[in-house]
């Protein structure tokens, strides 16, 4: 007897906007939750960036016959450990300095107004400098606007639960994402479709070696040229020096701007410090120095062109970031611009291969 073999039907395939629903339901719901959680997602993203960053020095151990929990231990405690170092030396002066400029600040502010005032006698509309009301107007307004920055910038370690979060859990939640790295990302993997999996794999990829190559180029860069503007101020004899180039230090992750707003912040302070324009000169020189050791050196050598993040791209990211989701949106603002730099990338060269490219 002849065997009847049933042809099975094609599984149907999910239609593509129902593909698009879903994945912006899965988008709107994670920003949902960021916008809730807020900063108390603060933790766990720094953890998670520092086992992402140091990933491979945990695995170079393991490869050397370092058990992955040891490795992950030790990894652990040198990083959080170099930072409390750094703490220790650097934030009793970082301290004194802030105090320092706080008081010092009217004083500073009355001899700048002063200098203005002589030097810009000659310019037409210049009397408007010596509008008290106006003047008075202005400064009120400033002030305002700069206590409000305050508040919104120390917020988040308005409460000893904050800092304590920040604190005690970074260091645990680096340690077990460190020590579960491989068998989390062998999860997620397993959650990618099939049919999916090749170009998923191909773009996180991509988006991994971009966002890797970026935060640790620009942790390096960032170091340096706060150890340069710390110890160029200060030899020059500029007041708050250290603070000044620290602070230059950590906009580095700010392109362009960061670096325009401490120079100009730097120039002020020799203004009203010194007489001449010895000290002024000086300044200007140690940042364009260091701006010509940065676009040569420090970012082709520390960051490298397979970044792709164009300055402009990033500072955008920064500012809706921090604009929308305060203190957790700029930490999550370089990644996400990094995921969508990818896809944006990924769509354009789907496109150009596209029959509605080559038939328009």
């Amino acid at each position: 007897m002849e065997k009847v073999v049933i042809a099975e039907e094609p599984a149907s395939r999910i239609p593509n906007w129902l593909r698009i629903v879903i994945w912006g339901l899965v988008i709107a719901l994670g920003i949902g939750l960021i916008a809730v959680l807020g900063r108390t997602l603060v933790p766990f993203v720094v953890g998670a960036g520092l086992a992402f960053t140091f990933d491979p020095l945990a695995g170079w151990l393991g490869r050397k016959g370092v058990r992955r929990g040891w490795a992950a231990f030790l990894v652990t405690l040198l990083t959080f450990g170099i930072l409390a170092g750094i703490l220790a030396l650097l934030l009793p002066v970082l301290l004194e300095q802030a105090s320092d400029l706080a008081d010092r600040l009217p004083d500073l502010l009355a001899r700048a107004r002063a200098m203005l005032t002589g030097a810009a006698a000659q310019v037409p509309g210049a009397e408007v400098l010596n509008d008290t009301d106006l003047l008075r107007r202005i400064a009120r307004r400033t002030g305002e606007w700069v206590q409000q920055s305050a508040g919104d910038l120390l917020g988040f370690a308005a409460t000893l639960f904050d800092i304590a979060l920040l604190l005690v859990l970074t260091p645990v939640v680096t340690f077990y994402l460190l020590r579960d790295w491989n068998p989390v990302v062998r999860q997620i993997r397993r959650l990618v479709p099939r049919q999916s999996r090749a170009v998923v794999f191909e773009l996180v990829g991509e988006m991994t070696d971009r966002l890797a190559g970026f935060l640790r180029g620009m942790a390096l860069s960032a170091a340096i040229q706060a150890v340069i503007h710390s110890v160029g101020l200060y030899l020059v004899g500029l007041n708050f020096a250290i603070l000044i180039g620290v602070l230059t230090g950590l906009l580095v992750f700010v392109p362009v701007v960061g670096n325009l707003v401490m120079l100009i912040a730097a120039v002020t302070v020799a203004l009203v410090q010194f007489d001449g324009w010895l000290e002024p000169l000086l300044v200007v020189l140690i940042y364009a120095g260091s701006n010509v050791l940065e676009t040569s050196v420090l970012e082709p050598v520390l960051v490298g062109n397979r970044t792709n993040l164009h300055p402009v791209w990033v500072i955008f990211a920064l500012l809706v970031g921090g604009s929308l989701f305060g203190l957790i949106g700029a930490l999550l603002a370089l990644p996400a611009a990094t995921v969508i730099a990818v896809l944006i990338r990924y769509a354009v060269d789907r496109y150009t291969h596209s029959r509605p490219y080559d038939e328009f």
